[in-house]
């Protein structure tokens, strides 16, 4: 009998964080970028998906999930355009990363 091998292909999630409930949001966050990836990574949309959704670059979210840029204002309301990151005002909120974002036009 012959051995089959196959690759193993990585979970969608391997080297983002887990899902978590919202009582651990608190500490599983640690900046706003992290947290929009984690609302990109969960509603499986790849940045390219997501820049398509919000007229922004995959180079423009990159920097922000990876904290080297801090999003701008507008750049803000552009990733609320996204179904996927309806929920950022709330959980940014909760998360203390935040009490103005969703306040932009």
């Amino acid at each position: 009998m012959l051995a089959t091998y196959q690759k193993r292909k990585p979970h969608r999630e391997e080297g983002h964080r887990a899902a978590v409930n919202r009582r651990d949001l608190l500490t599983a966050y640690a900046t706003l970028g992290e947290l929009i990836q984690h609302l990109r990574v969960t509603a499986g949309l790849s940045r390219r998906a997501l820049g398509g959704q919000t007229d922004l670059t995959e180079i423009t979210i990159r920097f922000i999930e990876t904290g080297k840029r801090e999003p701008h204002p507008a750049t803000l309301a552009k990733l609320l355009r996204s179904s996927s990151m309806k929920t950022l005002p709330e959980l940014a909120k909760a998360a203390g990363l935040g009490d103005r974002v969703g306040e932009y036009p």
